[in-house]
C-alpha cells in the first residue's frame, strides 16, 4: 500500500470546508486529512467536529508540522505569512 499524503488545510471557511469534505470522502485512498487550522479557532473545531475527526490544530506551525501538503484556503491578507512558513519548513504548498 503506498504511503498517503497528508493534507492540512489553513482557513476553514467555505472553500476550505468544501476541500476538506472532498478529501476526506472521495480521497481517502490517496490522502488524509491531518490538520485543520483557521484564525478563528472555533471554525477549525466545528469543521473537525463534522467531519467526525480529531485534528483541528492549535496554530499554523502544528498544521504545517504534521502535513505533507499545505491548502491555504485563507484570506488575501494571511496568505503570504501561511505561503512562506509552509516553504521555510520544506513544505508543498497549494
Amino acid at each position: 500500500m503506498a504511503k498517503l499524503l497528508k493534507i492540512g488545510i489553513a482557513g476553514c471557511g467555505a472553500i476550505g470546508s468544501s476541500l476538506a469534505k472532498a478529501v476526506v470522502s472521495d480521497f481517502s485512498d490517496k490522502a488524509e486529512l491531518v490538520s485543520l487550522y483557521d484564525a478563528e479557532a472555533k471554525k477549525a473545531y466545528g469543521l473537525s467536529n463534522r467531519l467526525n475527526r480529531k485534528i483541528a490544530a492549535l496554530n499554523l506551525q502544528d498544521l504545517i508540522n504534521k502535513a505533507d501538503l499545505v491548502i491555504e484556503a485563507t484570506k488575501a491578507e494571511s496568505a503570504y505569512d501561511i505561503i512562506r512558513k509552509s516553504i521555510l519548513a520544506g513544505r508543498d504548498i497549494m
